[in-house]
């Protein structure tokens, strides 16, 4: 029983993971649309519309260099780019110790 609920619990912490990181990227992809319109329109499609490009201009070598020149978005973008890599390598930990932990007790 103790182990299911090793297992929800990682289940909904990655689930939470996920959840803030998109928020996040949306959070700056919003904010930067609503305070710089004219930049906005060269990296990321308008309020209402998803694409791929919404995600990838955090990445992207021309958008760190605008990014860079507005220190909200910027703080923004590193909280975004952490939680990004955190949100990949955390599920990845996580099975690692249920596998470890599962194996033990077998």
């Amino acid at each position: 029983m103790k182990y299911e609920i090793m297992i929800l619990t990682v289940f909904l912490s990655v689930s939470v993971l996920w959840l803030i990181t998109a928020l996040q990227f949306g959070r700056i992809r919003i904010k930067f649309l609503k305070q710089y319109p004219k930049e906005a329109k060269q990296y990321v499609t308008p309020i209402g519309y998803r694409s791929p490009k919404n995600v990838t201009f955090l990445f992207q070598t021309k958008s760190v260099s605008v990014l860079k020149g507005y220190p909200e978005l910027w703080k923004m973008r590193q909280v975004a780019v952490f939680l990004f890599f955190t949100s990949i390598v955390y599920p990845v930990l996580c099975m690692i110790v249920l596998g470890i932990i599962a194996t033990l007790v077998s």
